[in-house]
């Protein structure tokens, strides 16, 4: 089964408690950001706009030129990943879609 249905409106203020938003800050010209794209990619692809065990999945993507994104999210290098559930951030440690994919399924 494929996707029902469009994207309803945009995220208003913090996460909610049935809103889980995986983020990646990347830049293009590093080696790591790049051999991690295909894979995160494919999580974005599959898991975006999903409700899994009650949660909404919300995956986004930022790169270096979002200067306000780096600063918000305190990011020192690339690729960085964060994970927001239950109104906390928290940096997510896994880069491969296997590991991804179980995470959400799981969350």
């Amino acid at each position: 089964g494929g996707p029902t249905g469009g994207p309803t409106g945009g995220p208003t203020g913090g996460p909610t408690g049935g809103d889980v938003n995986l983020v990646l800050i990347y830049a293009a010209w590093c080696g790591h950001s790049k051999r991690m794209l295909p894979d995160y990619e494919r999580i974005k692809s599959e898991f975006d706009g999903k409700n899994i065990n009650g949660k909404n999945i919300h995956v986004s993507m930022y790169t270096d030129e979002d200067k306000d994104k780096v600063k918000e999210y305190g990011v020192k290098g690339f690729p960085s990943l964060f994970i927001e559930k239950d109104g906390n951030r928290e940096p997510f440690p896994h880069r491969t879609y296997e590991k991804m994919s179980e995470y959400l399924n799981n969350i």
